[in-house]
């Protein structure tokens, strides 16, 4: 561990972990104890989770990247039962099984051709749309990684108790925007 590590705020621990808005009252100790983990085995201690990085430096805010791309989550939004937002990085905790439904297909059939206009089929893996089962998902990633967003993706396992033998475990897995 370097003098910078050692050095961090509380707020940079939770930040690095990934846990900002999971555990926020967790005592110091707890804290330097599951920061020390994450610095020695390299992994959060609360499921599995992931920051997809920005591709690109951020847009600003009336660029048309921006525009198409607050439009589309807007219309996914929607679909899904969720409140629209003004700003990207107030897309928040969209489960993967929400962004699964036939929905959000079709607003995303209705959206493409602004979105391949914008950010060009490349970008988008528009090629193998019709090979890949989350393909909502890869652009909605792609989309805002290229408007200069990170993604915190957080899986969580959950076991289900069927029988006094037998339990079943699932993921839940979670897309928030983050800067």
């Amino acid at each position: 561990m370097n003098d910078t590590q050692k050095n961090l705020s509380r707020e940079e621990k939770f930040k690095l972990i990934g846990l900002t808005d999971i555990f926020p009252e967790i005592s110091d100790e707890t804290l330097s104890k599951m920061y020390n983990n994450y610095i020695k085995n390299k992994c959060p201690l609360y499921g599995n989770i992931t920051i997809i990085k920005a591709k690109n430096e951020k847009v600003s805010n009336d660029s048309e990247k921006y525009k198409v791309t607050i439009n589309f989550l807007n219309d996914i939004l929607q679909a899904i039962n969720h409140n629209t937002i003004t700003e990207i990085t107030q897309f928040n905790n969209v489960s993967k099984i929400e962004l699964l439904t036939n929905q959000c297909n079709i607003v995303l059939d209705l959206h493409i051709e602004s979105i391949i206009n914008i950010f060009g089929k490349t970008k988008i893996n528009y090629g193998s749309r019709t090979k890949m089962k989350y393909y909502v998902i890869s652009v909605i990633k792609s989309i805002i990684t290229n408007c200069g967003y990170s993604i915190k993706v957080v899986r969580e396992r959950k076991f289900d108790h069927i029988s006094k033998y037998t339990n079943k475990m699932n993921y839940n897995v979670t897309y928030t925007v983050i800067i």
